[in-house]
């Protein structure tokens, strides 16, 4: 992975986590046991692993770089500690709706004096996007129309094909008379 990109996702890490520090002695190698055993041994970065995988933001391989473990650890973690994650989820969607209430009854405040006034409600967007990703809801919805009439495509390569054979008329070549010992090949 680019150091840039590694760069990148330790910054949006950080800003889920809202400022807490974490101080990890990255020397020593990964912690590769179970998701009890890494509780038990670094209760601070189980908490952010916690954390980090109730915001439903992050890959195992992401929450597993910044909290230096195993990915195979943070996925038991995903899979046996869900009473805890559903605890810090709770948490997390209590605090996105309180925001996004509070940012709803300030955007009205807002929008008189905005320029735009989709620049007051960008703000409750955001938080009402976080609310939704933490509560598991789709954020966006995507439509696809496409519609494709075969029959009218068929008919247009029927047309081409007669047109081309319109435009190339066969030749009828006489072929060349040989003369006396010349062998034809």
């Amino acid at each position: 992975m680019s150091e840039e990109i590694e760069k990148f996702e330790f910054e949006q890490v950080q800003l889920a986590l809202e400022g807490e520090s974490l101080a990890i002695d990255r020397t020593e190698p990964a912690f590769q046991y179970t998701g009890d055993r890494f509780k038990a041994y670094y209760p601070d970065r189980y908490a952010v692993a916690i954390k980090l995988i109730a915001s439903n933001q992050f890959s195992d391989r992401t929450v597993a770089r910044f909290v230096h473990a195993d990915y195979r650890t943070i996925q038991q973690i995903r899979l046996s500690q869900i009473k805890d994650i559903e605890v810090q989820r709770e948490t997390l969607k209590q605090k996105f709706y309180q925001g996004m209430m509070v940012l709803a009854d300030r955007t009205l405040e807002l929008v008189d004096a905005a320029r735009k006034p989709t620049e007051a409600a960008i703000p409750m967007g955001i938080m009402k996007d976080a609310y939704l990703q933490v509560a598991g809801l789709p954020t966006a919805s995507i439509e696809i129309n496409h519609h494709f009439d075969i029959g009218a495509e068929m008919a247009k390569l029927h047309k081409e094909a007669e047109e081309t054979i319109k435009a190339v008329r066969a030749r009828v070549v006489e072929p060349a008379e040989l003369t006396e010992g010349e062998a034809t090949a």
